[in-house]
């Protein structure tokens, strides 16, 4: 299943962006990219958290990233290919990303854990930020 086939269930909390977010979430440090698009990458939030963030997955109108908290340590371990990135996202606080691809805006929903997203939207279990096959960073 595709996060843009699947129905978000209505006891996930929503957040509207304009809580954390200023406009649409512009990478501040980019960890991992395809094709000059970020897929990985870290983003200050309004009150000043440090997140990561992980392009979950794109559409024609939206995008969904998966937005959690982070700091220096996580991203540093990132960087060094010493934590898996699944672990880094699996977070207590996550938060899912709509954006919209035109306006920037968008809601979030608050899932109640990592796994609650389809499998099909985030990195496979134990993969590094720099795998060796590239198809080894998305599921």
């Amino acid at each position: 299943m595709n996060l843009n086939d699947f129905t978000v269930p209505q006891s996930w909390g929503t957040m509207p962006a304009f809580t954390l977010f200023t406009s649409k979430i512009q990478p501040e440090k980019v960890l991992y990219e395809e094709n000059g698009h970020p897929l990985l990458y870290t983003h200050l939030t309004k009150t000043g958290q440090l997140a990561l963030c992980y392009a979950a997955s794109e559409g024609f109108a939206h995008d969904w990233v998966v937005v959690v908290p982070t700091t220096e340590m996580t991203v540093k371990a990132l960087e060094e290919n010493t934590l898996p990135v699944r672990d880094a996202l699996n977070q207590p606080w996550i938060w899912l990303m709509v954006q919209n691809a035109v306006t920037g805006w968008g809601f979030g929903r608050i899932p109640p854990n990592l796994e609650a997203i389809p499998e099909d939207n985030l990195p496979r279990p134990g993969t590094l930020l720099f795998p060796t096959r590239l198809e080894e960073i998305k599921a």
